[in-house]
């Protein structure tokens, strides 16, 4: 089968769950929403430039490179925006005991073009492979590789260099599993963003990596009532400062979610949760949640 258009997330498994009223938990995984310091609109000038701004992934507190590129106020790079949905062509289909998925996007993973609106001419190649290979169980693969800098960069770019040049390439595996009350997912991520003006301690241009992956679990003691919990983590590969110091190119991150949920009636699910996180750097951060999903 083709579809064409805008295209919801075949990359992983998290795509049909990113909806309050399928997910048992509030908070999207890390890898799939997380905001890194990384930026397409605008470049660190070398490898302390980009350091000096871990943990900075929020515009609202981006203190700015100077490698240039735009001012405009953006958020940093997530490895997988989930949130909008990019514009491209899918086929997609079955055999046997295995699901296809095979696209070709305007834009990326981290940056996709919203509303058909690309940022650069290069196009990404997108695909899922999965296998069913006994009841309630699927184990999957996924692939994509594409341009996610900006045309807003190009003029600050190395002589010779495009936008088109540099891109992002993720391999990702998942798996579901579903017996009795019980279920469990797991996903993990390797990334890699080529990006210009990075280095390694022998002076070559260096890729910035991040491992990412969490392991999710629920069980329905009750019908209608369930409790849920998701271990995630992100690891920042590492580059070295001007002294020669080695370390992550972002703040490593780890997070526990937790709770309970009841589904009152038909689209209508509440939840409450407790959320831990640890940030390198940065203070540990212990908060509550809750949320009504209504849905029709």
């Amino acid at each position: 089968m083709l579809e064409a258009g805008k295209l919801s997330t075949t990359f992983g498994s998290y795509g049909p769950r990113a909806y309050s009223n399928r997910t048992t938990l509030i908070t999207p995984p890390l890898i799939h929403h997380y905001f890194t310091s990384l930026r397409s609109n605008q470049l660190p000038l070398n490898n302390d430039d980009l350091l000096k701004s871990r943990g900075q992934g929020h515009s609202s507190i981006f203190t700015g490179y100077k490698g240039g590129g735009s001012n405009d106020l953006f958020h940093g790079l997530p490895i997988i925006y989930d949130v909008c949905w990019d514009t491209g062509i899918r086929a997609f289909g079955s055999f046997w005991r295995f699901e296809y998925s095979l696209g070709l996007t305007h834009g990326t993973l981290s940056n996709p073009a919203n509303l058909g609106i690309d940022t650069n001419s290069g196009k990404q190649i997108i695909s899922r492979i999965s296998l069913i290979p006994a009841t309630g169980l699927i184990i999957g693969s996924s692939y994509a590789r594409g341009a996610y800098l900006d045309k807003a960069i190009a003029i600050a770019l190395p002589a010779g260099k495009t936008p088109e040049d540099f891109v992002q390439e993720a391999f990702g595996f998942d798996f579901h599993y579903e017996v009795r009350h019980l279920k469990l997912i797991g996903e993990a991520v390797f990334n890699t963003w080529q990006i210009p003006n990075i280095v390694d301690s022998q002076n070559n241009r260096k890729d910035l990596t991040v491992l990412g992956w969490y392991i999710e679990g629920q069980y329905a003691f009750l019908p209608g009532l369930y409790a849920s919990a998701r271990f995630d983590q992100l690891t920042f590969g590492k580059i070295p400062n001007s002294t020669g110091q080695s370390l992550t190119w972002d703040d490593d991150i780890w997070r526990l979610e937790g709770g309970i949920g009841y589904q009152f009636w038909e689209g209508v699910l509440g939840k409450l949760i407790i959320q831990d996180i640890h940030k390198t750097r940065t203070a540990r951060t212990t908060f509550g949640a809750a949320q009504l999903s209504l849905s029709f």
